[in-house]
């Protein structure tokens, strides 16, 4: 029976890992609520979301000091991530 992909095997570290699990989690969460507030139109609390969370994610990023471009993946790369889906998300409106 095949067992499921651990970080370690993906050639990720615990700590990337966990912080693709809580983007990719936060996302989910954020495009179920969008469409719940806002049938009609929920690319655009979509975009105000993904907004909030780049604010939040910087201010993790600054509280915890955080190096902006280190070894592993942190609170950075996910304001970046989220950046990139906010300007997906403007050029598709």
């Amino acid at each position: 029976m095949p067992r499921p992909f651990s970080g370690t095997e993906r050639g990720l570290d615990p700590q990337s890992s966990h912080a693709l699990r809580r983007f990719g989690i936060i996302l989910l969460f954020m495009l179920a609520w969008s469409v719940a507030a806002r049938p009609q139109d929920p690319l655009q609390a979509l975009l105000v979301m993904t907004s909030a969370a780049i604010a939040m994610e910087c201010l993790f990023g600054v509280l915890r000091r955080e190096r902006f471009n280190g070894d592993v993946l942190n609170h950075w790369d996910s304001a970046c991530a989220f950046l990139a889906v906010n300007c997906l998300l403007r050029g598709v409106m």
